[in-house]
């Protein structure tokens, strides 16, 4: 019954492609972030290409916790973890009726 989820932070570019220090940038490492995530539930190893952003967490959580997928809707995000659980392609997104848990986002 132990979920373990790591993430981190992309940090500041320090100087990297000559502008200033932030991360406000639409460069490929402004933008993605190490994730692994681990529920018990499912033995084998595997990697997803779904697009799963840190919204996302809480309502896996959630669902995880609980053992219901009737998610409140007062919560951002969507659960990943039919993805977890050893299910393919996702879990179903309520706000979209689509199998993949989203398609793309938007970076401002």
């Amino acid at each position: 019954n132990t979920i373990i989820i790591y993430t981190s932070d992309h940090g500041f570019q320090l100087g990297q492609h000559r502008l200033a220090v932030d991360k406000r940038h639409l460069y490929e490492h402004d933008i993605k972030v190490p994730f692994i995530a681990f529920s018990g539930r499912s033995a084998e190893k595997r990697t997803s290409n779904e697009i799963v952003l840190n919204i996302d967490i809480a309502p896996t959580i959630y669902e995880l916790s609980t053992g219901s997928s009737d998610i409140p809707e007062s919560m951002d995000g969507s659960s990943f973890a039919a993805l977890l659980n050893g299910g393919g392609g996702g879990s179903r997104n309520r706000r979209t009726s689509t199998s993949r848990i989203r398609d793309d986002f938007l970076i401002s």
